[in-house]
């Protein structure tokens, strides 16, 4: 018979006697373990735990503090906002490595016009579910749905590999989106351009902005093509998205600039661990 037992959240209190002693008219003190921050009573699972609550779990600082209340830990919500916010300060070498990296890189997005500004110095890939998202809510519409095949289509023909399966490489995989894809956007792009004329066509409808929303990424798209591992789509960011916007739903606001930077240091911590499965408490 197995019976599971649920032990609520401990909260261990260590006390170190320091001892001085003298030896040769010289005096020598012990040491206690080392800690974070300097004359700190936190350790680093205690920290630890506090931003695995706030940014993996999206529990604002202030259910955090009352979580630990009910569990029998007195702590006010400045500490714990000081706590994270002098942890920052130890990543700053992590931030700045983050930074380099976006930097030199590329990014994928949607059409949001802030992202596409970023395209001024980055290159920027955009998202084929955004894209056909666009034309499914267009119902019925016969040329809309010609353009979500034609997308699906993309996908079909994609999926056929996968780098690092059976010896397929990135640059195989450049090499055959090179045959498959480069001939269906032709066929997908005289498909927009003549639906584009169409004197039928009026503006502020959901099939107007689909076909103008895929012109006007249409370069974004074909820069998924350059290289054999980028994605068509940008799911894989949406979904850890979620986390983030449960969040902004509990906090609302970050409080100040210094917030929002922390946050992001944070965050792209947090979610660098979910995508490779790593446990962010460790």
């Amino acid at each position: 018979m197995i019976r599971y037992e649920l032990i609520p959240m401990r909260f261990i209190k260590k006390i170190y006697h320091v001892h001085t002693y003298t030896q040769n008219d010289e005096y020598f003190s012990g040491k206690a373990p080392d800690a974070p921050f300097l004359n700190s009573q936190y350790d680093g699972s205690f920290i630890a735990g506090l931003a695995q609550l706030r940014y993996m779990y999206a529990m604002p600082v202030e259910r955090i503090v009352k979580f630990f209340n009910d569990n029998g830990f007195d702590m006010d919500k400045s500490t714990a906002h000081g706590l994270l916010r002098k942890t920052e300060n130890l990543f700053e070498n992590l931030y700045k490595a983050l930074g380099s990296v976006i930097k030199e890189g590329a990014f994928q997005s949607d059409g949001f016009s802030p992202y596409r500004k970023m395209a001024q110095w980055l290159l920027r890939m955009a998202c084929f579910q955004h894209v056909k998202r666009k034309f499914l809510d267009c119902g019925d519409d016969f040329d809309a749905m010609v353009i979500v095949r034609l997308v699906n289509y993309l996908y079909h023909l994609d999926h056929k590999h996968k780098i690092g399966e059976g010896g397929w490489t990135e640059r195989d995989n450049y090499k055959w989106r090179q045959r498959y894809a480069l001939p269906v956007m032709r066929i997908i792009r005289k498909k927009l351009d003549r639906m584009a004329a169409d004197s039928r066509l009026l503006p502020n409808t959901e099939k107007y902005e689909a076909v103008h929303y895929m012109l006007n990424e249409w370069d974004a798209l074909m820069n998924i093509f350059t290289r054999g591992d980028y994605h068509l789509d940008n799911n894989l960011v949406e979904r850890l998205n979620r986390y983030i916007s449960l969040s902004r739903r509990n906090s609302l606001f970050f409080g100040s600039h210094a917030g929002a930077r922390r946050s992001a240091m944070f965050y792209s911590l947090a979610c660098s661990c979910r995508l490779q499965g790593v446990n962010f408490f460790e």
